[in-house]
């Protein structure tokens, strides 16, 4: 009760926007993310409206493969998806467009979680994780 008194208009947000999406779900493990994201909104006290705007349409879009997608790859520096794969490599992930993982690399994409690297023609069809990767990341922390 009187962590609600003292909680910023981005907090505020975030955790209204999350309780909307927990009643429109019946996915118990969806229900279950978004609980965790309720209680960490609660204890992330220098968090900007700009972030809540974000992390708000994320909890709400994000299905709960695609949230155990990220937190099993988060720390991978590039990923690559690919029509076929090609030799292991120690600096890239490789995942064939066609599989789950694909669609789920894909989903991220579409969420803005994962970003195009660029720079050279070597780089196309290769991802990185963004900043808001990890924010989602830290609200989720306790999601696993």
């Amino acid at each position: 009760g009187e962590r609600l008194n003292e909680i910023t208009d981005s907090q505020y947000k975030l955790v209204n926007e999350t309780i909307l999406a927990l009643l429109q779900t019946a996915d118990q493990e969806k229900i279950d993310i978004l609980r965790v994201a309720i209680g960490t909104t609660l204890e992330i006290f220098d968090l900007d409206s700009q972030d809540a705007y974000f992390l708000s349409r994320l909890v709400r879009d994000i299905s709960v493969q695609e949230v155990r997608f990220l937190q099993r790859s988060f720390g991978i520096e590039k990923v690559t998806l690919v029509v076929r794969p090609a030799e292991p490599s120690d600096v890239a992930f490789e995942i064939q467009i066609d599989t789950l993982d694909g669609r789920l690399a894909a989903g991220l994409i579409s969420l803005g979680l994962l970003a195009p690297i660029g720079g050279t023609i070597d780089d196309l069809g290769t991802f990185r994780f963004t900043p808001v990767a990890a924010k989602l990341l830290t609200l989720l922390h306790s999601a696993s």
